[in-house]
């Protein structure tokens, strides 16, 4: 005791001469302040191994555990009350064959977003949407649908041809006229008596029709070859649609669009990077916006 302040241990050395206190030290049972050490007291001891001391909050369930060690995956100590969160916590047995717990403390199982042992991938569902099918056996890269239109020379279409392109959100129909001053921008002037309008100039002003609809579509011609090949803008499944064309002619044909993958999981919907959605925007949460 000194003076009128009581302490309930004192393991500090004999004060100085001439002097009155003592600098003090910390052991396993004497804190800084004089007080006896025990996990559960508030106060992060070193010398006892604390890690950390949240008095009553100390468990096995929160961040500092019932022997003031920070709870961290693999201690075998489940934290769910505190500000970390862990599924499972199987200790060293996390991640092993067998254990549905794995090292980074999630459950074991396809749509948990972690490739667990026996896994080929895993997008955050057990749907067939995203990058991932329902299995977690199969990963399939996000990609763009495609597909091409072999136009016709002038002279062999009709101003009741039409065809149709869709990108998943909108559709637009493409006509052709003769009405040199059209000015509906999903008209297709030609002149059936001019030579010179040919199918790759033909396919010219199709894909400068489709390129300015407002369709997610990137419309280019092909070279010299009367080709206008068709790229959605987006890597999505919900390209793959067919173009539908009511063209008179055989020498006019379309072919797709396919080959689009991902990019597809609805709102709410377990993903891990933004091509698993729909919007193209998974969220911090892991979810679909």
């Amino acid at each position: 005791m000194h003076g009128t302040h009581t302490e309930g241990c004192d393991e500090a050395p004999a004060a100085p001469p001439h002097s009155t206190t003592a600098t003090p030290i910390e052991t396993v049972t004497c804190n800084f302040d004089c007080t006896p050490a025990s996990c559960g007291d508030g106060k992060i001891n070193k010398a006892r191994g604390e890690e950390c001391d949240d008095k009553t909050n100390n468990g096995i369930h929160n961040d500092c555990t019932d022997t003031c060690k920070r709870n961290v995956c693999g201690d075998g100590k489940q934290a769910t009350l505190g500000t970390i969160h862990e599924d499972c916590d199987d200790g060293v047995n996390n991640g092993t064959p067998g254990d549905a717990c794995s090292a980074a403390c999630d459950l074991q199982g396809c749509g948990n977003g972690v490739i667990d042992v026996g896994e080929q991938c895993d997008d955050g569902n057990t749907s067939d949407c995203g990058t991932c099918n329902s299995t977690c056996t199969v990963f399939t890269p996000a990609s763009a649908a495609t597909g091409l239109i072999f136009a016709a020379a002038a002279k062999d279409m009709k101003v009741t041809d039409t065809f149709t392109v869709r990108d998943g959100a909108t559709m637009k129909t493409f006509g052709f006229t003769t009405n040199t001053n059209n000015t509906d921008p999903l008209k297709i002037i030609f002149d059936p008596m001019d030579a010179t309008d040919t199918n790759n100039q033909m396919a010219i002003k199709i894909g400068v029709a489709i390129s300015a609809s407002g369709l997610h579509i990137l419309a280019a011609q092909l070279g010299v070859t009367g080709i206008v090949n068709l790229t959605h803008t987006l890597a999505t499944s919900q390209g793959d649609l067919d173009i539908a064309d009511n063209v008179s002619t055989s020498n006019f044909a379309v072919f797709g669009m396919t080959g689009g993958h991902a990019g597809d999981c609805g709102a709410g919907v377990g993903c891990m990077q933004n091509n698993d959605c729909a919007s193209h925007v998974c969220k911090v949460d892991h979810t679909c916006q």
